[in-house]
């Protein structure tokens, strides 16, 4: 029987397989590399300190930190090592009390986390619970042996890979109004990869709790047209933690932080791992409709992780500063990820992109790719393509020009032409010629954009001025013989 998305077998299949594997689960199958590099937890620990600097925490009582989904735990190790390190150059919080405490829905992961040499090593700066879906406010800290007291501080929660796993209901709105997505599985239970997801549409149920009709009632009144997700177990767990301690939340997943990029997708399918598990993308838009503060990246490519920020706060300078400036510019746990590929002999359009973001649009960088990017531009995706033209720009505005400056113009132009926006890229071998003077290939260039923009006797003029400049020259005679054709 068609079913609500989040009220489908999926979810027992994927607590299932969880619970089945314990840690094993990260023996390549579950993706993890990303959210446990070093350049990952480095990160973490810049803006949890810049959140602090803003909210500086009472040095008498214990701060917790609290991961949701903690896995093999290595991410936890290194945030907590990262965090003491980085302490020491503050004086109001180099002495700070703090706590992260691992979790997992599966009790063997915490065998695993008693019996790490590493995890052990950091005494009392680390703790375990289990954490049962729909009870999250009630945490026992097993080291301690009580229940988790933030004291009337905040309650950081870190979630990486976690909320895209945790049920979420589908939803379009359409020229008859709003609907909502029912699936059925055949069979309703079993390997992923084996079931197939058969979706059907009905009038929205009445049943949703006033936290989640708020949500749904902003979508409905601001989508025109397209679908959305509400990610309704997120949202339950933040309610749920939120009866301990405000919040401030720290999250990274493959996921939309602005509707706009959600709705314009016929429906929101979930993506099954090398492994037996699976995914979603997660609508952080709706998450961070709940919360005071809300910052969040905006990534392009739809595998390219996104973090947010979110807080029963307001945001101070130093928060601000370093998530806008100092992480989100260069978006380095996406960039250094993607420049792992020409090490493994896979370059491609996305290591590229993440080179210049991680060189911040420098024109040295673009001048050192640029004649390798019009090879990859055959197959792409949308997203690539919004991600290369706003580096293209920045790369522009970042331009310095002098006589040993790299040929940045001629690159943008280049391609710019490669991407059939041709009057961009006329618009910047004009101004190659500009700086370099008359140059009877440029001329070809520029008439060959014109030819594609229909200015025929514009792209008639260069090709002549070409070949006053160089009789003879093929590459103008070929094409002033195209236009007569």
């Amino acid at each position: 029987m068609p079913t609500p998305v989040s009220q489908s077998g999926l979810w027992k299949i994927q607590q299932d397989y969880y619970q089945k594997l314990g840690v094993a689960a990260w023996e390549d199958r579950t993706p993890f590399h990303l959210t446990n590099s070093q350049v990952f937890t480095d990160a973490y620990a810049e803006l949890i300190l810049a959140y602090w600097q803003d909210h500086p925490p009472d040095p008498k009582r214990v701060f917790y930190l609290l991961e949701l989904g903690s896995g093999i735990g290595r991410f936890a190790c290194q945030l907590v090592r990262d965090l003491t390190r980085k302490l020491a150059y503050f004086e109001r919080l180099k002495e700070l009390p703090f706590c992260l405490v691992l979790s997992d829905i599966v009790p063997d992961n915490l065998e695993f986390w008693r019996q790490h040499p590493k995890l052990q090593e950091l005494g009392p700066r680390v703790d375990f619970c289990v954490m049962e879906p729909g009870r999250e406010d009630i945490l026992f800290l097993e080291k301690s042996g009580t229940r988790l007291d933030t004291g009337g501080q905040a309650l950081l929660v870190l979630a990486n890979y976690v909320f895209d796993s945790m049920p979420h209901d589908e939803f379009r709105v359409t020229p008859k109004g709003l609907e909502e997505c029912l699936i059925e599985l055949q069979p309703e239970l079993g390997e992923i990869e084996q079931v197939e997801v058969r979706r059907s549409y009905a009038e929205v149920s009445d049943r949703y709790p006033p936290h989640l009709e708020g949500v749904l009632d902003h979508y409905a009144r601001n989508v025109r047209e397209g679908a959305f997700t509400v990610p309704v177990g997120a949202l339950d767990c933040l309610k749920r933690l939120r009866g301990l301690a405000p919040l401030a939340v720290l999250a990274s997943d493959r996921g939309f932080t602005v509707p706009d990029r959600m709705t314009v997708y016929p429906i929101h399918p979930h993506t099954i791992h090398q492994g037996g598990c699976f995914s979603h993308m997660v609508n952080f838009h709706a998450l961070s409709l709940g919360f005071r503060t809300a910052l969040m990246t905006r990534r392009e490519v739809l595998d390219g992780v996104q973090t947010v920020f979110l807080g029963d706060f307001d945001c101070g300078p130093q928060l601000r500063y370093t998530f806008e400036e100092c992480f989100a510019r260069a978006n380095a746990l996406n960039n250094c990820s993607e420049t792992y590929a020409p090490y493994r002999n896979k370059v491609q359009l996305r290591s590229l992109l993440g080179f210049l973001r991680l060189n911040l649009c420098d024109p040295n960088g673009l001048a050192a790719v640029a004649r390798q990017i019009p090879a990859y531009l055959q197959n792409y995706s949308y997203g690539e393509r919004l991600e290369l033209l706003q580096i293209l720009e920045e790369t522009w505005a970042n331009d310095y020009f002098f006589r040993g400056a790299p040929n940045v113009t001629f690159w943008l132009a280049h391609i710019y032409d490669s991407l059939r926006i041709f009057d961009r890229a006329l618009w910047f071998y004009e101004e190659t010629a500009r700086r370099q003077g008359r140059d009877a290939m440029l001329l070809v260039f520029q008439a060959q954009c014109l030819q594609n923009m229909r200015q025929l006797s514009q792209a008639r003029q260069r090709y002549l001025q070409a070949l006053d400049l160089v009789p003879g020259m093929a590459e103008a005679s070929q094409g002033l013989n195209s236009l007569d054709k």
